[in-house]
Parts: C-alpha cells; sequence; structure tokens
C-alpha cells in the first residue's frame, strides 16, 4: 500500500497535524524541564547537556510514510517548534529516531534542528554510502548495523564485516556510532552481539 499522496485539501490536511502536542505556555515547558530533571536523576553515568532523543517514524522499508510535501505541510512546523524549544534548555545534540527510509526528508530534519540520524536503516535505503557523502557534513550517524539478517542470522564473521562495512560508509571524519539497525531482538544470538562490540572496539567506533 503506498501512502505518498498527499492530503486532499488544506482542511484535510490540518486534520492531520499533532493537536496533542501543544508547544505553547507553561505546561510545556514544564514537561521538558521534568525531562531532563528525571535524565540527571536516573541516567547519572549519561550528561543530559551532551544529546537528546526524539522521534518519530516517518519511512517504510519502501518510501515514506507521507510524501515531502505533506511532512512539510503538517509535521515540518511542529518540529521545527519541538526542537526550539529544546534548545531553550539546552545545547545538547538533538538525536532523532526515525526507522525507514526517510532520506528524501533530511534536509527538512536538518533545517529542522536535527544533529544525529538513528537507526540508520539501511535495508531500506538503495545506497546508504550515499548518505555521509550527502549529509556527513551537516548530520551524524548512530545504527547501521543490519537487524533484519546480518545480527540474526549471519554468523560473528558476517557481523565483523557489516561493522568494517559500516564503518567504511558512514565513520570518515568522525560523526559515526556504530549500533544495531534497530533495538536487538530475542532472535539475536549473544555470539553476535558480542561480535559487533568487538569490531566496533577494533575500529574505534565506539563513538566518534
Amino acid at each position: 500500500m503506498r501512502l505518498q499522496g498527499d492530503a486532499p485539501s488544506p482542511r484535510d490536511s490540518s486534520r492531520l497535524a499533532p493537536r496533542g502536542y501543544s508547544l505553547r505556555g507553561p505546561r510545556a515547558a514544564a514537561a521538558v524541564a521534568a525531562g531532563l530533571a528525571d535524565a540527571q536523576r536516573y541516567l547519572p553515568p549519561i550528561d543530559p547537556e551532551r544529546l537528546i532523543r526524539t522521534a518519530d517514524d516517518l519511512g517504510t522499508q519502501q518510501l515514506l510514510m507521507m510524501s515531502p510535501a505533506t511532512y512539510r505541510k503538517v509535521l515540518k512546523s511542529f518540529h521545527r517548534r519541538y526542537f526550539a524549544l529544546i534548545r531553550q534548555y539546552t545545547d545538547a545534540k538533538i538525536f532523532f529516531h526515525s526507522d525507514g527510509n526517510v532520506v528524501d526528508l533530511l534536509d527538512d530534519l536538518i533545517e529542522s534542528g536535527v544533529e544525529v540520524l538513528n537507526p540508520v536503516q539501511v535495508s531500506a535505503i538503495p545506497e546508504p554510502e550515499r548518505l555521509k557523502e550527502r549529509f556527513g557534513h551537516r548530520l551524524a550517524f548512530w545504527g547501521g548495523t543490519g537487524s533484519h539478517v546480518t545480527l540474526p542470522r549471519g554468523t560473528t564473521e558476517d557481523v565483523a564485516e557489516e561493522v568494517a562495512l559500516r564503518a567504511r560508509q558512514f565513520a570518515t571524519e568522525g560523526g559515526y556510532v556504530i549500533a544495531p539497525a534497530h533495538n536487538v531482538q530475542a532472535d539475536v544470538p549473544p555470539q553476535n552481539i558480542l561480535a559487533m562490540c568487538d569490531a566496533a572496539r577494533a575500529k574505534d567506533l565506539g563513538a566518534r
């Protein structure tokens, strides 16, 4: 099923807007402040001033959930206000999670304030090596190790080879954190998790 057509009219498009996420008034400011306070309370090893996680799945395995024009009409202004509000409280890098192929929205997301893209779902992106060429000077990448095939079904050698491949594609001049392209699932053998970590350490890819 394709979902890339524009909404039929501006009225219909406005009905899709995220009304539940008002960014105005003291309640929104208090929510952000409370979130940062929770990070300081519950995640002491992580410096909350360095990275803040946001998420909004916009892609599928083949294409976007909506056309770029619809995104700009319905969601982009919300994302810009959301990230601007975060900026009032912290200079942390804005980490944005979206599964699927979101290449056609990356310019818009960067313009809105995104600085780190996760999970870099390479199985959905035809030419992942071009991401670094096109966006690497403005965007860091977090993820990339295949979670559909390599991690659950591959050998430890397959995992090490994929880590090396993603390093070649994304790690030049920094801006890359090696990680799975999805949360590690129950079908992933423990030895493959260790192989990914060992390969990342060997290439010094914990964070660059």
